[in-house]
């Protein structure tokens, strides 16, 4: 059985045009965005791969992504919650 994940906090795009969330966002040291605990929600073409009672629900997908600042620009961030768009300084905000 795939693990379930919980929600994320965010929503993003990245460069292949995939929708992937996030459960954290943390500064790293160098400045740089990390996106930690990556969700996909399973869809109806990735149940070959998945059990039915999956689809539609949030899976890991991998712990966390590392994005330099310049790299943020284009991944149309937006909050799970309520669907707000989130420019850099909004999704800075959400740092932990």
């Amino acid at each position: 059985m795939s693990d379930v994940a919980a929600d994320p906090i965010i929503l993003f795009k990245t460069r292949t045009n995939t929708e992937l969330g996030a459960q954290r966002v943390a500064l790293a040291e160098d400045g740089a965005v990390r996106l930690e605990g990556v969700v996909k929600k399973v869809t109806e073409s990735m149940l070959a791969s998945y059990p039915r009672d999956m689809l539609g629900k949030w899976t890991p997908n991998r712990s966390a992504l590392l994005y330099a600042r310049d790299e943020l620009a284009g991944r149309k961030f937006t909050r799970f919650d309520n669907g707000e768009a989130l420019d850099v300084e909004g999704l800075l905000a959400l740092a932990e």
